[in-house]
C-alpha cells in the first residue's frame, strides 16, 4: 500500500460509511498494461463472490446486509444511477464501448435490444438466482459473444466488470 485516503459519511439516521481510495504500489494501469494483467491483479485483491452459509455464516450474513436495495437516492432519472442489477460475468473483464465502426448500425441496434432484454431478465431475478452462467445465457437465448456485445452496446466508457455469478447481481 503506497498511500490511502478515506472519508467517513453519515447516512439518513446517522449510519456511518466510509469512502476509501487506496494507491497500491506497482499495480497495473489500463493504458499501460494488458487487459489480462489488469484483471489478474483485480482478481488478486477484489471479489464479489457471496459465500454460502455453510462456508462462513457470519460473513454470509454480513454480505447479505450489504445487498443493494433501490431507494429514492438511486432512482434519480430513469433506472438505478448505480446500474444495479449488475450483469453476471464468467470472469473479470475489461469491456469497451461498442462503436458503429465495429459493426453495421442495424447490428448495433440489435445488440442494444439484447441489452434491454438482459436488463429485463436481471430485474425479474430480484436478488439473483442460483443458476450457472450458461443457464443464464440459455434463458436469454444468447451466445457468450452476443451477450458481451450487448453489454458493450450499453457502455459510454471503458468499464471493468468483476467476475459475478447470476446470484451475485446485487
Amino acid at each position: 500500500l503506497k498511500d490511502y485516503f478515506y472519508r467517513v459519511e453519515f447516512q439518513q439516521r446517522g449510519s456511518p460509511h466510509i469512502h476509501c481510495l487506496l494507491w497500491i504500489e506497482d499495480s497495473p494501469n489500463l493504458e499501460a498494461n494488458s487487459d489480462e494483467e489488469v484483471t489478474d491483479f483485480i482478481d488478486s485483491v477484489i471479489t464479489c463472490a457471496k459465500p454460502t452459509e455453510e462456508e462462513d455464516k457470519a460473513l454470509a450474513d454480513e454480505i447479505n446486509a450489504q445487498i443493494h436495495k433501490h431507494s429514492h437516492t438511486c432512482r434519480k432519472g430513469k433506472g438505478c444511477r448505480f446500474h444495479y442489477p449488475l450483469p453476471p460475468m464468467q470472469k473479470t473483464t475489461v469491456l469497451r464501448p461498442l462503436h458503429s465502426e465495429e459493426c453495421e448500425e442495424e447490428k448495433v441496434e440489435a445488440h442494444k435490444k439484447n441489452w434491454n432484454d438482459i436488463q429485463d431478465v436481471l430485474k425479474d431475478m430480484k436478488l439473483g438466482e442460483d443458476i450457472s452462467f450458461e443457464d443464464f445465457l440459455k434463458r436469454l437465448n444468447l451466445s457468450h459473444e452476443e451477450y458481451i456485445l450487448a453489454v458493450r452496446s450499453s457502455l459510454k466508457d471503458t468499464t471493468i466488470f468483476l467476475k459475478r455469478s447470476p446470484n451475485e447481481i446485487r
